[in-house]
């Protein structure tokens, strides 16, 4: 039977491991990726690295999404300039217009 002490024990040990859970669930995430190929997992405990998602994504895909989704670029230049990073923007666009040139929102 467990006394007091030994339930304070469990609770602290509780806590301190949901702790370091949430704390290195990053390095988890990017472990279980390029250790195991394991993507669910990856993505699952993935909180706050964007590349890895990508990488994940790319290497399912085969090659990069970004090409490939239709005014991707258009879009990801938008966000961009809303959030004025115009250099970046500028970028995107730039190479919206490399592989959709027919496309006349991007002029603008």
């Amino acid at each position: 039977m467990c006394t007091d002490s030994c339930l304070d024990k469990a609770v602290h040990f509780t806590i301190l491991t949901a702790g370091l859970f949430a704390h290195f669930r990053d390095d988890l995430a990017r472990l279980s990726w390029y250790r195991f190929r394991n993507a669910k997992v990856s993505l699952l405990l993935n909180k706050s690295d964007p590349a890895l998602a990508m990488f994940i994504g790319n290497y399912y895909f085969g090659g990069s999404i970004r090409d490939r989704v239709f005014l991707g670029r258009y879009q990801l230049a938008h966000i961009y300039f809303m959030e004025n990073q115009s250099e970046n923007a500028l970028s995107e666009i730039n190479k919206e217009m490399q592989v959709n040139f027919g496309n006349g929102r991007a002029l603008y």
